[in-house]
């Protein structure tokens, strides 16, 4: 083998080790969020009508059931979702490779490996790292099928299409564009084109069965209006702009250049991002021999991203950046291509400098969706003592003490306190408190000489009354704020906040009733 073809061989392994080893860093301090408390609450328990009060599809739980079941501690679980992410990076560095040759490969492997979304999404006890292995094997495979058809080949891309609609909703808007695709590229006489269609309707036919529980959850509602998008055309572009970046691992472009010119920074990184994805494509168009390939693959991503908006201002779905992760692959292999050209070796720099830019990020994305539930739990459980009562406020706060605590009652307020009928899904969360609800929760502490008012996403719309409500109906049972405590201490709004409340010693109990139950 020549020296030069080993040395490239190389650098993938080591990539891939600088990667993991971003990966890996605080893992072993990070407790779950309350997110995925919810997910790990859901998998231990088996009761999987709780699923209707998810927002995301049954596979990710079913595998982390079998984790909880094997004994794998919550460590375990990270890890595997670290190297997920890795698994996308490589699918980038072969997709990369095929269509463009082995430098825009693994340059677009380098970009995922060190991309501060990828550090957290990584990190994260969620479906997001799984979504995005998936979607960049998908993407490869859509190449390979639209130039080579076979059928091991469309097998393989029809379940993993069909793996990923299980894992997560915005596969939905994946396979339609690929199905659009399909369609539109038929007139390069490509047999691909039509073999692309047939394996995505094969895909939608083993999806069909999961159809029913898409349905409940979109009755449940669950969380519509917690992000909410404006349809603004300057908002839209800029939003656009940070899908690109962070599924492509520029995103440490915008801090790069915020921390240099605060002022431009929104519109320089927009325009840069734009640029580069700009440059890729017409690269990849007009100096690769499969162009036509890469031309498919660009309309994929771009009719991705237009579906899913679509869905979002018109059906109100769930939507956030980190949802796009599944066209990770594609979108570092174009902004690869820009950073690419034969015989360029300033733009080889220039990747070189988003790659330390993304270093420079890395903090930050560690940081990122930590809630230090357990120190949270351990402190409520240090000062609540006997005839105590931990409520929660919001999304699932008190999920975290319910699986980091000692099993002291608990309630979330609204869903825990109103009638079974009042949520059709079992565990569903119906939103912040009311004034009605305050009269359901007034009785069940009767029997309480403390309180613990466990608070998450407290910047959030809405939850600041809810929480307003709560405290004041502890005040009219007669509760006192003694303590309030913050995670991590200065940051405003806190990621997890708990306000503890007692009453006076003297405060006469009902002999044998229970602290959290209507007496």
């Amino acid at each position: 083998m020549p020296p030069r073809a080993s040395a490239r061989m190389l650098w993938v392994p080591a990539i891939l080790i600088l990667g993991l080893v971003l990966q890996i860093v605080g893992l072993h301090d990070r407790c779950l969020n309350t997110d995925e408390v919810f997910t790990a609450l859901l998998a231990r328990s088996g009761d999987y009508r709780a699923l209707a009060a998810d927002v995301h599809p049954p596979l990710y739980p079913a595998l982390l059931a079998l984790l909880i079941r094997a004994g794998v501690p919550e460590i375990g679980w990270r890890f595997l979702s670290a190297l997920w992410w890795l698994g996308a990076a490589l699918g980038a560095y072969f997709l990369g490779r095929r269509l463009a040759g082995e430098r825009v490969g693994l340059i677009a492997l380098a970009l995922l490996a060190t991309s501060p979304q990828g550090l957290l999404v990584g990190s994260l006890v969620r479906s997001y790292a799984l979504a995005a292995c998936l979607g960049s094997w998908i993407l490869y495979l859509v190449v390979r099928v639209f130039e080579e058809p076979t059928r091991r080949r469309m097998l393989g891309l029809t379940v993993l299409a069909a793996l990923g609609g299980y894992t997560f909703y915005y596969f939905f808007s994946l396979i339609a564009a690929i199905a659009v695709g399909s369609i539109l590229f038929r007139r390069t006489r490509r047999p691909g084109a039509t073999a692309l269609g047939k394996a995505m309707m094969a895909a939608v036919g083993l999806l069909i069965p999961g159809l029913a529980l898409a349905y409940f959850q979109a009755r449940a509602g669950l969380g519509q209006g917690w992000e909410i998008w404006s349809p603004a055309p300057d908002r839209l572009i800029r939003r656009v702009a940070q899908i690109l970046a962070a599924a492509g691992g520029a995103d440490g472009i915008d801090p790069a250049i915020r921390a240099i010119g605060p002022a431009i920074a929104g519109a320089a990184a927009t325009a840069a991002v734009y640029l580069l994805f700009a440059v890729g494509v017409w690269r990849l168009r007009r100096e690769t021999e499969r162009a036509p390939a890469a031309m498919l693959l660009v309309a994929v991503i771009g009719g991705t991203i237009a579906l899913a908006l679509t869905a979002h201002f018109a059906l109100g779905s769930f939507i956030a950046i980190h949802y796009f992760a599944i066209l990770s692959g594609g979108v570092a292999v174009v902004l690869a291509a820009a950073f690419a050209p034969a015989r360029r070796q300033w733009a080889v720099g220039l990747a070189l400098a988003v790659v330390v830019a993304n270093l420079f990020g890395a903090p930050a994305a560690w940081r990122e969706g930590r809630e230090d539930l357990c120190a949270a739990s351990r402190w409520i459980d240090g000062r609540l003592g006997e005839a105590g009562v931990v409520l929660g406020v919001a999304w699932f706060a008190v999920d975290g003490y319910r699986w980091y605590g000692r099993g002291r009652p608990s309630l979330g307020v609204p869903d825990d306190v109103r009638p079974p009928a009042a949520t059709a899904m079992v565990r569903a969360r119906p939103g912040i408190a009311g004034e009605k609800d305050m009269a359901a929760l007034l009785p069940r502490l009767t029997n309480c000489r403390a309180a613990a008012l466990l608070l998450t996403h407290t910047g959030w719309r809405g939850v600041d009354r809810g929480a307003a409500l709560v405290a004041q109906t502890l005040r009219q049972a007669g509760f006192a704020a003694v303590e309030d405590r913050s995670w991590p201490p200065g940051d405003e709004p806190a990621p997890v906040r708990v306000v503890l409340y007692r009453r006076p010693e003297t405060t006469v109990i009902e002999n044998g009733a229970s602290c959290g139950f209507v007496p």
